[in-house]
């Protein structure tokens, strides 16, 4: 595993904070060093915002010098791609769920329109190996997150950290992570980050 590997002395996990909803957290990001901050625009979820809002909130990402990430799931293609090409949207990646029915497992269609700004979301209910996930390997990293049938992330419930490590591809690693936990996620696992919801 690859917790008997020490960590590097310039090892400095990626910190995501998904689920952003007002310009305060925003600002709080911005002075905590986090790299990316993420928009959930998918309905069903808690931390959901909708495109105005999230335009407002990128606007604001923008000019505190902050990544950001659009979550979509459950979106039609079409809408997916009317947003990518809108220059009047601000943004850096696109999250996007590998079991999303809409996209119908077309990867190379979506990679083609969105390029290398693309965090596919995987979730994870069982072990699983780099064989799993050579289908994205031509993507940015990969996001680890728990399986919940009903929310596309963001749901505060974590799966057996075991179950992912083997991996060594890069990847943020999600799911319920908690200011108690993401200490030992991290010595454990040394993933290229880790991804945990605002609120």
């Amino acid at each position: 595993m690859k917790s008997d590997t020490p960590l590097p002395n310039d090892y400095r996990p990626l910190v995501k904070i998904c689920g952003i909803q007002d310009k305060q957290t925003l600002e709080a990001c911005q002075l905590s060093g986090v790299d990316l901050v993420g928009f959930n625009l998918y309905s069903k979820s808690p931390r959901s915002v909708d495109h105005k809002q999230a335009k407002e909130l990128a606007s604001t990402a923008k000019d505190l010098n902050l990544q950001m990430v659009f979550l979509f799931y459950e979106t039609p293609w079409a809408d997916v791609q009317a947003f990518v090409q809108d220059t009047s949207v601000s943004w850096d990646y696109l999250q996007l769920l590998e079991r999303d029915k809409e996209l119908q497992n077309d990867w190379d269609s979506i990679r083609s329109a969105v390029g290398k700004k693309l965090l596919p979301q995987i979730s994870v209910s069982k072990p699983i190996s780099e064989r799993d996930l050579d289908i994205w390997n031509n993507s940015e990293p990969l996001i680890l997150d728990s399986y919940h049938p009903l929310l596309a992330g963001g749901s505060g419930s974590s799966f057996p950290w075991e179950f992912v490590s083997t991996i060594q591809c890069p990847y943020l690693l999600a799911g319920g992570l908690t200011p108690e936990s993401v200490s030992s996620a991290i010595s454990l696992l040394k993933p290229t980050g880790v991804d945990v919801a605002s609120g």
